[in-house]
């Protein structure tokens, strides 16, 4: 039986653009156009039938220009777009495209010179976040370490309801001085309702010709897994940023190779129904 897969974090931009694009840059191998319909050309022979558009972006009409892209594919569920969340005005941009329902949350953390820790000190941003909440939107935080991950603990004390999702989280590497405290706040975000991380920027690129074999991935992915467990993963290929490290079967067969141990119902969990739940599809 194939699986059906939602990959929850694909980015799409377009450097042709007259105002260009913030990210990536010139010269890198991945400033190419990257649109929904040579994504699905991609995805749909693996077995993906869905996917959730990521904001590769700080700029507020991009936001516009990615639930653009996303409202005119069937194929693609919705998007998460990235606002200033410490803003004043956030709450009238917010308004602008939360009305639309594949307008699915927006994402924050270490992105665009901005620290989440930061923004938490800001009365504004615990009165968007709350607004988020109520809403039914998600809060997609990126590029963990450790403060991160102690913000996240903040942010779920003050809005237990957000529901908020760490992506890339296999790619964090804490140092040997921290594991202790590290292995503690995953203890605790794994107890939290509404929370959910990705399995996505597994791969590393310093393994070189080894970087698809999942043994070298194991010890962490066990103890992501033991923490989160099968109702808490969902799958993100980060496609095209993962582009340099290898082509988009070796991405989905390396969760793949992870996941064939386990059962169909867990499987199906990371590959599309934590997903539907992360992202509050199922209601649409």
């Amino acid at each position: 039986m194939e699986l059906k897969i939602i990959d929850s974090h694909v980015h799409l931009f377009d450097p042709r653009r007259k105002e260009g694009v913030p990210w990536p840059n010139e010269g890198d191998l991945i400033y190419k156009t990257y649109l929904p319909e040579s994504y699905q050309e991609l995805a749909e022979p693996l077995g993906i039938v869905s996917a959730v558009a990521v904001e590769a972006s700080p700029w507020v009409e991009d936001n516009q220009w990615l639930l653009d892209q996303v409202s005119r594919s069937n194929f693609f569920a919705g998007c998460v777009g990235n606002l200033e969340l410490s803003s004043r005005d956030f709450p009238v941009i917010f308004e602008r495209f939360a009305k639309h329902k594949k307008y699915l949350g927006i994402r924050g953390g270490n992105l665009w010179n901005r620290d989440i820790n930061v923004q938490l000190q800001s009365p504004s941003t615990k009165e968007n976040l709350k607004l988020m909440a109520e809403q039914g939107k998600s809060l997609d935080l990126a590029n963990p370490n450790m403060s991160l991950l102690k913000a996240i603990v903040k942010i779920k004390d003050l809005v237990p309801s957000l529901r908020v999702i760490v992506d890339h989280l296999p790619n964090m590497k804490p140092e040997s001085a921290e594991m202790n405290d590290f292995k503690s706040l995953l203890s605790d975000l794994g107890e939290m309702q509404n929370l959910y991380i990705k399995f996505s920027e597994i791969a590393q690129e310093s393994l070189q010709e080894k970087r698809f074999d999942v043994n070298f991935y194991k010890e962490t992915l066990d103890l992501l897994w033991k923490v989160f467990t099968a109702d808490k993963i969902l799958f993100g290929s980060d496609y095209p940023n993962s582009e340099p490290l290898g082509n988009f079967l070796e991405i989905v067969a390396l969760v793949k190779d992870y996941l064939k141990d386990k059962s169909l119902e867990e499987q199906n969990k990371v590959f599309s129904l934590n997903a539907l739940k992360a992202y509050n599809l199922i209601s649409q």
